[in-house]
Parts: C-alpha cells; structure tokens; sequence
C-alpha cells in the first residue's frame, strides 16, 4: 500500500470517527432523562434557539460524512485492483445510510407535528365559556367604595399548573426516547462502518 493510500484512508477513517461521535452523543443525551426536563422550562425562543443549533450540528456532521465517503471512494476507485477490498466500500455506504434515515425521520417528524398543529388549530372554541369569563372579568373589577381595602392576597399554587408541567415533561420524555431509538440504528451502523474499516486497514498492514 503506497502511502499517498494510506494517508487518505487515515482521513476517511477519521472523519467517519468524528461522524459516529456526533451519532453516539445525540443518541445519549436523546436517552438522558434531564433532557426531557430541561425541554419544558424552555420558553418558545429557547427552543427555536436550540433548534437551530441542532439543525447546525447535524449540517456540520452531514459535511463530515460527506468528506468520509468521498475518501473511501477515493481509496477504493483509485487503488489498484489487488487493494479494492471490500471494506471499503462499506465504510464508503455507511454515511449515505445515516443520512437517508436521519432526512426520513425528520421529515416523519415534521409531518407528526403538522398534522398535531392543524388538530389544534382545527377545534371548536367553546363561545359559552368565554362569555363566563368575560361575566368573571366584570364582576370582579366593580369596586365597593364602602368597603375596607384588603392586601392582595398571594395566590395559591395551581394544582393544574402543575399537572400541565408534569404532562409537559412525560410527552418530551417520551418523544426524547423516540428519537434516541431512531438514532440509535444509525449509531450502530455507524459504529459497524468505523470498525470494519479499522480491522480492514489493520489487516492490509499486517498482512502484506
């Protein structure tokens, strides 16, 4: 093997490293249960804010996989016969795979949560219990002048706050683990590739 070759698989097998590293991480903080946690005290900025820097992430890992492949193609198609092994195309397959499931699974998502917007969007609103509110709103702001003023009191706890907050947290936790689980195929993928390709590069060193 020249070295021009080796150099080049060197860089292949490194980019899809730092790939499968950005796989591994999402996939574990996808399973941590803080996350889910941490996702309902964000505010509506926050989270767009957050979506935006996954988005990034991913566009930087795509780039990566992108260079992976293309060094394995290289090393394959610009080898002479006798050192096109197979591995090599596999590792060069490992991130369009990644990639085509993750574009799949985001687009599924996105789907999910537009047809969930149009259902929301879609429900009837209730005129009687707006009229109580606005009779509530009235009735509470006539002042009796002969009256004592009295301190405001400070509002007690909402037991429905509370529950809405928990329900909050029990949906993120649940669609966190979703997508741990469709990133966790592409992590093992992505792992087979990396290791393949390491015991590939391994063997035409000792071997020959």
């Amino acid at each position: 093997m020249s070295v021009c070759l080796g150099v080049i698989k060197g860089f292949a097998i490194s980019s899809l490293g730092i790939y499968t590293g950005i796989l591994s991480t999402s996939t574990i903080i996808a399973f941590t249960k803080p996350t889910s946690t941490i996702l309902a005290s964000l505010d509506i900025i926050s989270k767009a804010q957050l979506t935006t820097l996954i988005n990034e992430v991913f566009k930087v890992g795509n780039v990566i996989g992108a260079i992976s492949t293309t060094l394995f193609g290289l090393s394959y198609w610009g080898a002479p016969k006798r050192w096109r092994h197979p591995y090599l195309l596999y590792a060069m397959l490992t991130t369009p795979l990644s990639t085509l499931y993750l574009y799949y699974v985001k687009k599924s998502i996105e789907n999910r949560l537009r047809l969930q917007q149009a259902k929301t969007d879609s429900k009837p609103i209730d005129i009687a219990d707006e009229n109580n509110t606005v009779d509530e709103s009235i009735d509470g702001s006539v002042v009796d002048l002969g009256q004592k003023s009295t301190p405001p009191s400070s509002p007690a706890p909402s037991s429905r706050s509370i529950t809405v907050n928990d329900a909050t947290v029990q949906n993120n936790a649940l669609f966190c683990n979703s997508i741990g689980r469709k990133l966790l195929v592409t992590t093992v993928v992505s792992i087979a590739g990396l290791t393949q390709s390491i015991i590939g590069v391994y063997g035409e060193g000792y071997f020959t």
